[in-house]
């Protein structure tokens, strides 16, 4: 059977001319043929928070905030970013994250760097406190534990009494009162007191202050007493006011206290110190003695620096100065 071919058509433009846009079209391919760079050093090193210290105050008002200091040092060789979480116990005894964070800082390798990180208000409770130390998200070191201890400060009255009131240039007194506690009144025993002067200041400002003149310690019932030698002034008559005055004790929960001056004597009698003293809040004179000497009144007044001047200038304009 023979085959038939259908005709070939070919198509023209308007014009006339044949169509040739379905030409085939050959595009040259771009290929980039392999490379290696140059060779650099890779050098790992290591970063470690360790913990140099970690330092809170060992006993702490309830309500009051903890503070804890913290030398961390980088004892890697890598730079890296450092922070510290702090743990603490819990009401059942158990070690649980605070919920505070020390600021985030960034040692170099061997540095080391001291912060200071507020914790939240003591409870009514010892507490103890670890520190985490972390280099980005890694965590380093755990610290050893700190223990901050509750104390409930218990404020303390003190009385200061002189006997004799009147005494000459490096005379000897004996200076005596007792230290109580305010809340139930009972003498604190074997505490460390300082007696102490008013007189001027070898090396001024300010032109006065309070200089140590002896030491004593309270027996059983919070009584003191000692013998204390008078100041030398160039010049007298001479009054000096007088305290105790007594620090604290922060292991046993106590409030430092000063004892109030409660008068001032002004004498006429050469050659003799007037030492003044108080017992108690009340103001009152001891050396009543000192009166019937002189034959003279004796202005008492709560010891200021406004009280001595007004005792003296009363004084004065009566004319027994």
């Amino acid at each position: 059977m023979p085959l038939f071919f259908a005709p070939r058509i070919k198509k023209h433009n308007s014009s006339g001319h044949h169509n040739n846009s379905r030409r085939i079209k050959f595009l040259t391919k771009t290929q980039f043929k392999d490379t290696v760079s140059n060779e650099s050093m890779l050098n790992v090193g290591t970063s470690y928070g360790k913990f140099l210290a970690i330092n809170v105050v060992p006993f702490i008002a309830p309500g009051q905030p903890i503070e804890i200091n913290v030398l961390l040092q980088n004892s890697g060789d890598t730079p890296d970013v450092f922070h510290v979480d702090f743990d603490h116990t819990n009401v059942d005894g158990n070690r649980e994250f605070t919920g505070v964070s020390s600021i985030t800082f960034t040692l170099a390798g061997g540095e080391q760097k001291w912060f200071l990180t507020f914790i939240e208000d003591m409870p009514l409770r010892d507490m103890t406190y670890w520190g985490r130390s972390y280099h980005g998200t890694i965590e380093d070191e755990l610290s050893e534990p700190r223990t901050v201890e509750a104390l409930n400060l218990v404020d303390t009255t003190l009385t200061c009494a002189i006997l004799p009131a009147l005494v000459s240039k490096s005379g000897k007194y004996v200076q005596s009162g007792r230290l109580t506690r305010n809340d139930t009144g009972a003498g604190v025993a074997g505490q460390s007191l300082a007696m102490e002067i008013y007189d001027v200041n070898p090396s001024p400002p300010p032109e006065k202050m309070w200089f140590r003149t002896a030491s004593a310690t309270t027996d059983a019932d919070g009584n003191y007493s000692v013998e204390v030698i008078a100041p030398n002034p160039v010049t007298t008559p001479i009054t000096y006011p007088v305290r105790t005055e007594f620090f604290g004790s922060i292991s046993l929960g106590l409030g430092s206290s000063v004892s109030n001056v409660a008068g001032l004597g002004l004498m006429e009698m050469l050659e003799n110190l007037a030492v003044m003293g108080l017992a108690g809040a009340g103001a009152f004179l001891i050396g009543s003695m000192i009166a019937r000497k002189t034959r003279k009144k004796i202005i008492v007044l709560p010891i200021t620096a406004g009280g001595i001047v007004a005792g003296y200038a009363i004084q004065k304009i009566r004319g027994r100065i």
